[in-house]
């Protein structure tokens, strides 16, 4: 059979970028934490859009490079520092659209990888379908979540949402601690270049970028409150227990 039209090839890389990358899909969900109805919503998706279509086209159309050495760890960045900081202020107050569009940046320039190298003649359709997939991705993922949140606060009372939020914050957390560990490593070596840490075995090769990104965030949170006047230290330390144990079963497992 005849290869399918390039729109339709880029369009589906585009929404499998998305579903297939849990960075991106931890963004989002990270985002989440920032939104307090339908309009923040909206807003957020938005900024978001705008910023990755730009740095997606100006990768796309070889204008500007991005390192991935940079690009990679900032991403892994931005799931915390946009969950932490919506934990912080709270749904009401954390104004969600700002972080979306400021590491949307980031994450069109990742999405920039995908296409290229490509001729000329071939760049502005898949692009267009490539851009319109990662849409359909954020959407498939976006919907079911925000429904089955709105379905939750309806069948669950105040006190057990909150708890419900703080549990998905820290296990969010975690992971996003272990994505930024593996993804400063991939690029830095820092468990083969740095003196003493040659013995960890490569299932803690995540482990100084974690322990790195969660001091960061413990001096940080050392003393702010989140909206239900609950300290943040505790909670970025929870994650990061959450993160070792993650490590540690990787490793037995292995």
């Amino acid at each position: 059979p005849p290869p399918p039209p390039p729109f339709q090839t880029y369009f589906a890389k585009g929404r499998d970028h998305v579903l297939g990358g849990v960075d991106h899909v931890a963004f989002l969900a990270a985002l989440l934490f920032g939104v307090a109805g339908l309009r923040s919503l909206l807003a957020a998706v938005t900024a978001f859009t705008l910023s990755h279509s730009i740095t997606l086209a100006l990768g796309a159309f070889d204008i500007v490079r991005f390192p991935q050495a940079w690009v990679e760890p900032g991403i892994a960045f931005s799931i915390s520092g946009a969950l932490w900081w919506h934990l912080y202020r709270g749904p009401a107050q954390a104004h969600a659209w700002r972080l979306a569009f400021l590491f949307g940046f980031l994450h069109g320039s990742s999405f920039a990888t995908q296409l290229q190298g490509l001729q000329e003649d071939q760049v502005t359709i898949k692009l267009l379908g490539f851009n319109l997939g990662v849409e359909l991705g954020q959407i498939l993922f976006v919907v079911p979540v925000v429904l089955a949140a709105r379905a939750a606060a309806r069948l669950l009372g105040p006190e057990r949402i909150a708890a419900g939020r703080q549990s998905a914050g820290l296990l969010l957390g975690g992971l996003a601690l272990v994505l930024f560990g593996r993804a400063l490593d991939s690029y830095s070596h820092c468990t083969e270049d740095l003196p003493g840490l040659g013995f960890l075995p490569e299932a803690f090769a995540a482990l100084p970028g974690t322990l790195l990104l969660a001091i960061v965030l413990a001096i940080w949170a050392r003393r702010r409150m989140d909206p239900q006047e609950r300290p943040l230290a505790p909670q970025v330390g929870g994650s990061l227990a959450l993160a070792a144990l993650y490590l540690t079963g990787t490793w037995l497992g292995s």
